[in-house]
């Protein structure tokens, strides 16, 4: 049998097992010719193909070479917008190219405020030493590169090609980034579940986002047993399930 309380950590697992998160790090980057990109464990990974890639300026012509995304004239740059969930802390950015010539790829990932002005930096790396054949990656990262905040800023990867050349392409970005719960307050929500409570950020967590308002009287009642309509509650609310 459930509580409330063992519910709540419950639920917080199955948002994080169910959702793609991403990582990245403040100015730190390092670099791999690994054509096979290892996975950092506990991170949820979020792809984006060069078929999605939007032009930085109109004036930008490209084509694709097997399945690379290439420049033939105009402006050498590309840019990804990320849509990921709010509180995602960003770990790690990969990006996956084709560089057979003597100059640089070269990536950063940045954020704007809504007003568009005073973007921010918070990362980046480039293809230095990394020619081939094949198909590698260079990636950026850092504890955190971000913490997503949508409802204030929008963020973007921009990608550099050195020249309008087949020798230089872009195949994907991937993004690794990490969920967290919010902070807690200072002060209880509920009378029965101090700031001691081990489940005390969850809970509050919970009726924060309108999960839960207790069981009345100002008290969640955290060992009470959950019956499985309280439980129909907490998960369609907690993971947004709705009709299509």
């Amino acid at each position: 049998m459930f509580t409330a309380s063992g519910f709540a950590r419950i639920l917080r697992a199955a948002r994080v097992a169910a959702l793609v998160l991403v990582a990245g790090g403040a100015a730190l980057a390092s670099e791999t010719t690994s054509p096979a990109i290892p996975t950092t464990p506990g991170l949820t990974y979020k792809m984006y193909d060069s078929g999605h890639f939007s032009r930085f300026n109109s004036d930008t012509q490209f084509e694709y070479i097997l399945g690379g995304l290439t420049v033939t004239a105009g402006t050498l740059k590309f840019r990804q917008t990320l849509d990921l969930p709010g509180g995602a802390s960003v770990e790690e950015i990969t990006l996956f190219f084709v560089d057979n010539g003597p100059d640089t790829i070269s990536f950063v990932f940045t954020s704007v405020p809504a007003d568009g002005l005073a973007g921010t930096l918070h990362g980046g790396a480039d293809t230095t030493g990394i020619q081939t054949d094949g198909i590698l990656s260079v990636t950026a990262t850092g504890s955190p590169l971000t913490t997503i905040d949508n409802s204030q800023r929008l963020y973007r990867i921009e990608m550099d090609l050195p020249s309008p050349s087949s020798e230089y392409r872009l195949y994907a970005l991937r993004v690794g980034y990490r969920l967290q719960v919010s902070a807690p307050p200072v002060t209880p929500t509920f009378n029965d579940v101090p700031v001691s409570d081990s489940a005390f950020q969850f809970i509050e967590a919970l009726a924060a986002s309108g999960i839960t308002a207790g069981c009345g009287g100002g008290n969640f009642c955290p060992d009470a047993t959950l019956t499985r309509r309280q439980m129909a509650v907490f998960l369609a609310k907690g993971l947004g399930l709705s009709f299509p």
